[in-house]
């Protein structure tokens, strides 16, 4: 019997079943669970008979190259071609794929795959299948396909779903990880994932320049208000000093939070002089993913993300006034 903990929507498994072509995208700025879920469904789909566009960005860790299906993905500036549904992956608007959404027509069925809630009016999916207790959007996927006899959960899919799966819990180790994520990760090494491979790949193996550039973000770490918090800047300057680049920088963020009495991280990563996009990491009971939404990003409780336009001592001094005031809450909660 298939183990299938999140049931997915049956408007979701029907309108896979009757449609014929599919545009599968993530956000701009990739990470494992995004483009991992929107492979392995893309070849689980391909397979069964449909007409899939999986669509991947240029920017990404040099480590996406071995997830399958990725060499048969369209770079996102070069997709054509029109599509009966879109299917949006650990993102819920399209503005957030930017040139993956190129060419589309706008009479295209929407539909939105993510382990984060929306706020407010919510996303644009005409169908959202929203659930937060999972771990990662690869977890929805495994069920997703675990649910479909059409559907097949072959080594390949497998693969691409599990790299999401330990990227999005840190290698099991993140507060997301509980008895059902641990079986979706069995699951899937027992159809044909190789743990051992994918952990290595994606968790532990960096190149000597990625190095040198960490070696320079240690550098960088400033820690404020009592040791609580650390801020760490990565620039330009330094991934052209190292020739390390900046895609390569997924687990940057983690050594932060490994130092002794730190509550909260702030990594800084230049997108150009004026603009730059945060890491944010958080100990229980100190919620990032609050501290994200006043410059509208969003994430989770203990992992999330915005991007801040300003000077670099501008920005980071607004990020100090707002982590200083999570910290309050946080004390006052415990």
């Amino acid at each position: 019997m298939s183990f299938v903990p999140y049931a997915p929507p049956k408007e979701l498994t029907d309108l896979l079943r009757e449609k014929q072509s599919f545009r599968l995208a993530t956000h701009v700025n990739p990470d494992a669970d995004g483009l991992g879920s929107l492979l392995g469904l893309g070849l689980a789909l391909s397979v069964a008979g449909k007409t899939v566009s999986m669509v991947r960005h240029e920017d990404g860790p040099s480590a996406f190259e071995h997830l399958p299906g990725y060499a048969q993905a369209v770079l996102s500036n070069e997709v054509e071609g029109a599509a009966e549904v879109l299917i949006l992956f650990d993102c819920h608007e399209v503005s957030r794929i930017g040139p993956a959404a190129h060419g589309l027509k706008g009479d295209e069925i929407i539909v939105v795959i993510d382990h984060h809630l929306t706020e407010g009016d919510g996303g644009d999916g005409e169908l959202e299948w929203l659930e937060p207790r999972a771990a990662a959007s690869a977890a929805l996927v495994h069920s997703l396909v675990s649910s479909m006899d059409e559907l097949e959960l072959s080594p390949e899919v497998a693969s691409c779903l599990y790299a999401g799966l330990i990227t999005d819990t840190g290698g099991f180790r993140f507060s997301n990880t509980d008895a059902v994520t641990l079986r979706v990760g069995s699951d899937l090494v027992e159809h044909g994932a190789d743990a051992a491979f994918l952990a290595d790949a994606f968790l532990h193996l960096r190149t000597p320049a990625t190095l040198r550039l960490l070696a320079r973000v240690l550098e960088s770490f400033d820690y404020r208000l009592d040791g609580q918090v650390v801020f760490a800047t990565m620039t330009k300057a330094m991934c052209e000093e190292t020739e390390g680049r900046m895609e390569d920088t997924e687990g940057f963020v983690n050594f932060a939070t490994s130092a002794k009495g730190v509550k909260l991280v702030a990594l800084f990563k230049e997108e150009s002089p004026r603009s730059w996009r945060l890491s944010l990491r958080g100990n229980e009971p100190f919620d990032v993913q609050r501290v994200a939404k006043l410059f509208s990003g969003g994430g989770h409780a203990r992992a999330a993300g915005c991007t801040v336009a300003g000077a670099l001592e501008e920005v980071r001094e607004r990020i100090a006034v707002a982590f200083g005031e999570e910290l309050a809450r946080g004390q006052a909660l415990g």
